[in-house]
């Protein structure tokens, strides 16, 4: 997932939450945007990294509402983070079976009529 497909994540789930999501802009290694609910303006971030990957940063939040919001959507992001890199790793396997499958029936059936050539 890229830092924008998890931006756009995170805006979708910041929005049903009632919450006014502002543009982002680039900063170094992610990008931060604000969000406004109860009167205030908060700062978020979400970096990227090689090791930690792409990851919500609400460290600057000191709102116990706002923050609780942003822990939830994180766990729910992160989640479904992982369900699809289970969900492309179990494709992946699916289809280099099919790949083996494809190459053994091809073999088999170029076995078959190499005998009817020689019969």
């Amino acid at each position: 997932m890229t830092i924008k497909d998890y931006y756009l994540e995170a805006e979708k789930e910041l929005k049903k939450s009632l919450y006014f999501v502002e543009n982002y802009k680039e900063i170094s290694y992610g990008i931060q945007f604000r969000i406004s609910k109860f009167d205030q303006s908060h700062l978020v971030r979400i970096y990227n990294s090689k090791r930690k990957g792409v990851r919500l940063d609400y460290s600057q939040i000191k709102h116990p509402d706002v923050k609780k919001d942003l822990k939830e959507i994180k766990n729910k992001l992160d989640q479904n983070y992982k369900i699809n890199i289970y969900l492309k790793l179990e494709e992946a396997k699916i289809n280099n079976q099919m790949s083996l499958f494809d190459q053994e029936l091809n073999n088999r059936i170029f076995e078959k009529e190499s005998l009817k050539l020689v019969g």
